[in-house]
């Protein structure tokens, strides 16, 4: 007897009680403990009713209780219908009806749904069956020709379809992957698919019925192909399936070659090109199967292995699966010769039961099976093929209307006939097309109402179907091309007009700012974004909402639910989303009297000022336009009540026997010099920015007037420990409407602050656990363990501890260059700061010889949207490590940077001084610990733009360097970037630092214009920049190409050891000999064990060259005196 699935589950059961059956992060379930819960669940269900082709909605995220109630449905007896969270509620409702499912999981409400009242619904924890020991799950109640599952399809109606598969057909094609594709106990299954695809049942029933466990990814695995490349690292994934586009975006993932666990990749659900099956076996030793086969059939009908040899052209589906016959009959119903395009029928035991409830579509699309026994039925694809002459099929294309777009098959009819609900649409048609980046979008064009609008259409089509089903582009036509029969003729239908643009800005609230910010960094659109706009109708599409989904989470650090951005497509509608996030879980207000917490980043810079008490090193400036001849005592009142605002502002810090806290003065002290107009403006900067404060007494802010007859300037200077980037933005914006607002006699314009800064440092201390830390300062501790120091001084020697004296320049990158850029990033999923930190990278690492380094970052840290409008330091420093290598290109190198700074940042909150002290990087007081550069990038987040005049001034006055070198970009109006780089003068030159921009405004250039070329292949003298550092010596250049060379390694610099790097003495022998006939000097053993870096044995060499060559100018005999001659 053939086993079906439950059975043969139930057989590995018995055999291996203790193996995994299921592996997840929300916990394992070995075979003994799936099978007894399953049992319990299958009760629970019998006594609600469930029983032979009962049908059991199921809306539970993955992991082991998802698992436990698909096997328990079936020892029910039932068949289970998935339920998509993502769906609309009527969709919901509409599936569960047509399905005339009586019974349904949910591991969250479902009031919104509205289901029918004969519908009972259950929690997972609901159902556990009182008598446990009553249940025996090894009784099953399936037969061969029972239910299995239900999936709904696209329908041409406009009704979903519910396609029947039975058991007998699922267990066959399972049966024939475990033999054909080898699978085995050992393997590793990703289960990242939503069960409402199915291909996801194959996920989940592959690995039990060989004895493996069901390894799950969850959901965001499936959508996003960083988050799968990262599942598939950390579960060691063995077999991984996807659709052609998710694998297209994989094989251009910087991390996909790691995926060295992989032996097997299977395709399906679009068409496959040999191309890129060259991209992936050019990055992994895989076999890569070609898998076809519609969702009203058992998952795969037909199956075949992509053959290296072809390197052009569509990659053949193979053969059929066993016991499953593919036909290809023409339109009159004969068979198709060899090379003959026909339509694909389907015979066999994989063909389905039919549509639910709906005999007349089951009719026309299952016919009866004249070449199979009585009463066999076959199902008509719509899908053309053609045989070729080694037997294996080949897909072709649709022979009716429905398109895929992401792998999903649509039925034009059912969006249309969604889309024709709308009361301003008269006639409509809804076509795939390709947009500008080659991506697959769906397309709708309407005919309205004399009167009519639709810019609500995509947010109306939404409340019928999913997201995936919504059109991304709506184009007005006069009317709809037809045939001479009458139908539309989509093959007329005009292109999209993709160059229109997004309605103008209107005003925004602060979470809506938060919405846009974070919109315009994933669809790289700089303005033009409203709070009714839509985020379809902008430019996005499915793959790019798995991209804002995160940086929405990461800008408002909120929990928000995935489901409920996608529901939410306008920016006003998903800031809503996070105004519901934010008052389910509130930051309360510290009581009146409690003592008064610093943040990490005031501990910093208290500690900092310890150190050198009033020292200027940290000091921020703000310089504020005002209206020419404005009153100083206008500006006075103004600061008063920026103070009185801004409990920061008024702040003082102390120790005490309890430790460090912070005191807060009722009355605003408020420093406010006005300079003479004889005063030159350059001489005030110079002198306020060389004079600290006292953080004990303060005031830790002032203030200078310096009047003009354009316009008046307000230079506010103010210790780190009580602002940051972000702070300056809002102290520029809140004092000139301060200003304004007393100047005109009226209240300003400033939104409510129900909170102080000291409410939301004590929440964010609060709420970071014990684990949570633990686990972030780990990730630190590897991602940073063995950071080489940077050194681009060209052998300039510093002085035993670090001096502050510092200086800057600036210089711009034209917009021509920064446009194609910022492209390349948008492509690769890098925001500006991303892209510019991998030039930045670059420029570092062709400049001192070295690829391993770290560049640190400010991080806003305003991990809630009541912080916002806050000043005050929540800034921490996070160091990134990008680890360029030559042969990366510049778009791998987009893609390894932006992953890079994603893993970073989500560890953030880690304060800088403790990723100090688990790291424990060799002391060195003549260092900043682990950084000597720093990259800030100005974007409205960490600070205002800044004014080109305001640059000049202070880059002229500026005195102070917090680290070796210091870039801070910002984007101009006008598409120009903004560079300042700011300089140790103890260690640089203006002429060095100088070059040094022109490298970086050089290299964004060549970046631009070669993203496809080897970062080795970089040349940074040409064009007529020169190098004004001291040059490498031939010695140490030499010498150090011999060290990559022997170990293999183009990221080691002059300073790093030799043996640190993998040398053995074996490989110094062999170094040793090189450098002998590089030189014709004899170098003794000992010094590379004396002096292993390059740097050291270049001195040795150098020493020696500069002997032998005196020795040579020393005659063998004669009079000593003639040397000196």
């Amino acid at each position: 007897m053939v086993l079906l699935l439950p059975q043969l589950i139930l057989e590995r059961a018995r055999e291996h009680p203790d193996a995994p059956a299921v592996l997840s992060a929300e916990g394992d379930l070995t075979y003994g403990a799936l099978v007894e819960r399953a049992g319990r669940i299958a009760g629970a269900l019998r006594s609600l009713g469930v029983g032979a082709e009962s049908v059991v909605g199921v809306l539970v995220r993955p992991g082991p209780e998802l698992v436990a109630i698909l096997l328990g449905t079936w020892l029910a007896g039932g068949c289970y219908l998935p339920l998509d969270p993502l769906h609309p509620a009527r969709r919901l409702r509409r599936a569960v009806a047509l399905a005339g499912a009586r019974t349904v999981v949910a591991d969250r409400p479902l009031s919104d749904v509205d289901l029918p009242p004969d519908v009972t619904v259950r929690r997972p924890d609901q159902l556990d069956h009182p008598d446990a020991d009553a249940v025996d799950p090894y009784a099953v109640r399936t037969g061969s020709r029972d239910a299995a599952y239900m999936i709904f399809t696209s329908g041409s109606t406009g009704e979903p379809k519910g396609a029947v598969v039975e058991h007998a057909g699922i267990a066959n094609v399972v049966r024939w992957s475990v033999h054909r594709l080898g699978l085995s106990p050992a393997d590793r299954l990703l289960q990242k698919t939503p069960l409402t695809f199915d291909a996801a049942q194959w996920e989940v029933f592959a690995p039990l019925a060989c004895g493996a466990a069901v390894t799950v990814a969850g959901t965001e695995a499936g959508r996003d192909p960083a988050a799968l490349v990262q599942a598939v690292l950390d579960r060691r994934a063995t077999v991984l399936q996807v659709v052609p586009s998710m694998l297209r975006l994989l094989a251009a993932d910087p991390e996909f070659g790691r995926c060295d666990s992989l032996r097997m990749i299977c395709a399906g659900g679009e068409e496959l090109r040999a191309e890129l099956c060259q991209r992936v076996l050019s990055r992994l030793d895989v076999e890569i199967w070609n898998l076809y086969g519609p969702a009203e059939c058992s998952i795969d009908v037909a199956a075949g292995r992509f053959d290296p040899a072809q390197h052009t052209g569509t990659v053949p589906i193979g053969r059929p699966v066993d016991d499953v016959r593919c036909l290809l009959l023409t339109p009159d119903g004969r068979p198709a010769a060899t090379g003959e395009v026909a339509e694909l029928h389907v015979c066999g035991v994989g063909v389905g039961r039919g549509y639910r409830g709906d005999p007349a579509l089951t009719a026309q699309r299952f016919l009866p099976d004249v070449t199979g026994p009585a009463g066999a039925r076959m199902y008509r694809t719509g899908d053309l093929a053609r045989e070729r002459p080694d037997g294996s099929l080949e897909f072709v294309g649709r022979a009716d209307a429905q398109v895929k777009v992401n792998g999903i098959r649509i039925e034009p009819g059912e969006v249309e006939a969604a889309v024709l609900t709308h009361p301003g649409v008269v006639d409509a048609a809804v076509r795939a097309v390709v947009d500008q980046s080659g991506a697959a979008r769906l397309a709708a064009y309407v005919v309205t109402t004399p009167d009519g609008s639709v810019d609500d259409l995509a947010a109306h089509v939404r409340d019928h179907l999913p997201p995936s089903l919504v059109p991304t582009v709506v184009t007005e036509v006069a009317a709809l091309p037809r045939t001479s029969s009458g139908k539309i003729d989509r093959a007329r239908l005009p292109e999209p007009d993709w160059t229109l643009a997004p309605a103008g800005p209107r005003p925004l609230t602060p979470l809506q700012r938060i919405v846009r910010d974070a919109w315009r960094q994933v669809l790289g659109v700089a303005d033009g974004i409203g709070p009714d706009d839509d985020f379809f109708r902008v430019g996005g599409h499915s793959l790019m909402m798995t991209r804002l989904a995160p940086r929405l989470v990461e800008a408002s650090g909120l929990d928000l639910d995935v489901a409920d951005l996608y529901r939410a497509m306008t920016v006003r509608a998903q800031a809503d989303v996070l105004a519901r996030a934010m008052a389910a879980r509130p930051v309360p207000r510290l009581p009146d009297g409690a003592r008064l917490p610093l943040s990490p980043a005031q501990e910093r810079f208290w500690l900092l000022d310890r150190m050198r008490p009033g020292s200027p090193e940290y000091l921020l400036p703000v310089v504020v336009r005002l209206p020419a001849g404005i009153p100083a005592d206008t500006v006075r009142q103004a600061l008063t009540r920026l103070a009185e605002r801004h409990d920061v502002l008024r702040s003082r810090y102390l120790m005490d026997a309890d430790g460090l806290h912070a005191v807060v003065d009722v009355a605003p002290t408020v420093a406010l010099r006005v300079a003479s107009t004889a005063d030159r403006v350059a001489d005030v900067l110079a002198a306020e920015f060389a004079t600290g404060f006292d953080l004990r007494h303060g005031p830790l802010w002032r203030s200078v007037l310096l009047p003009g007859a354009g316009d008046a300037k307000l230079l506010l200077v103010l210790h780190h420990v009580i602002g940051d980037g972000w702070s300056a933005g809002l102290l520029d914006r809140e004092t000139r409407e301060l200003v304004a607002a007393s100047a005109e006699g009226r209240a300003p314009r400033l939104p409510e602050l129900p909170l102080r800064y000291v409410d939301v440092v004590a929440w964010q201390r609060a709420r970071t656990g014990p684990q949570q830390q633990a686990d972030d300062v780990e990730y630190w501790r590897r991602e940073l363990a063995g950071l080489p120091v940077l050194d681009l001084t060209g052998g300039r020697a510093r002085d035993p501890r670090r001096r502050t004296d510092g200086a800057a320049v600036a210089l711009d990158i034209p917009a021509e260059t920064a446009g194609p850029l910022l492209e390349l990033g948008r492509e690769a999923g890098a925001t500006p700061f991303m892209t510019f930190l991998a030039v930045w990278s670059l420029v570092l690492a062709h400049s001192s010889g070295q690829w391993d380094f770290g560049v640190a970052t400010p991080h806003a840290g305003r991990t809630r949207p009541e912080s916002h409008d806050l000043v005050g330091p929540f800034v921490n420093t996070v160091v990134i490590r990008p680890r360029l290598t030559p042969e990366l290109t510049f778009s791998d190198a987009l893609r390894h940077v932006q992953r890079t700074c994603r893993a970073a940042f989500a560890h953030h909150a880690t304060p800088f001084e403790a990723v100090v002290e688990a790291v424990r990087p060799q002391p060195d007081p003549a260092r900043t610990p682990l950084f000597q550069v720093l990259f800030a990038f100005v974007d409205g987040l960490l600070g205002e733009r800044p004014h080109d005049d305001d640059v000049d001034l202070v880059r002229d006055a500026w005195s102070v360097a917090r680290t070796d070198l210091t870039l801070t970009m910002w984007r101009h109006d006008d598409g120009r970037f903004g560079c300042a780089l700011e300089y140790a003068t103890a260690l640089y030159d203006r002429a060095a630092v100088d070059a040094l921009l022109r490298r970086l405004r050089q290299a964004a250039a060549w970046c631009a214009a070669r993203p496809d070329v080897p970062l080795g292949d970089l040349d940074l003298d040409l064009d007529g920049v020169a190098d004004d550092r001291p040059p490498m010596s031939p010695h140490r250049r030499t010498i150090l190409g011999l060290f990559r060379e022997l170990l293999q390694r183009q990221d080691i610099g002059v300073d790093q050891s030799f043996f640190d790097e993998g040398g053995t003495s074996l490989h110094a022998a062999r170094l040793l000999w090189s450098v002998e006939n590089a030189f014709g000097v004899e170098v003794p053993m000992r010094a590379i064990f004396d002096q292993p870096t390059a740097a050291g044995l270049a001195a040795v060499v150098e020493e020696l060259v500069r002997a032998e060559i005196d020795d040579m100018r020393v005659p063998s005999s004669g009079p000593r005196e003639e040397n000196t001659r």
